[in-house]
């Protein structure tokens, strides 16, 4: 007996119920086995958008966060966390940079 798996592969829509642990609302890009890997544009349900590299159905790689309140976010991401060498670029043009380790700064700004 055949039964056909719906699993996305290449570039696919997913729309997240509400109850999704992350917040996420949708996620637009590529698929490889069922898993978000490549590139791709996350839409959260606070506002926020990560547009970047994701491996294994998590953030990893290059990628910038955007905020509601036009402050963005740009650096590396480890395992769907910022993790390395990031800026900060607050909407009224300041900037910070710094190192992150599994989202937690690490070391001075």
């Amino acid at each position: 007996v055949y039964k056909r798996q719906h699993i996305p592969h290449g570039f696919g829509v997913i729309n997240y119920f509400t109850n999704d642990k992350f917040h996420r609302k949708n996620y637009t890009g590529q698929w490889d086995n069922g898993a978000r890997h490549g590139n791709g544009t996350t839409y959260f349900r606070d506002g926020s958008i990560y547009r970047g590299e994701y491996a294994n159905g998590l953030e990893e790689g290059l990628g910038t966060l955007s905020y509601l309140n036009g402050n963005n976010l740009e650096g590396h991401f480890l395992d769907g966390k910022i993790h390395g060498h990031a800026v900060l670029r607050y909407a009224n043009g300041d900037q910070r940079e710094g190192f992150f380790r599994s989202n937690e700064l690490d070391g001075q700004v």
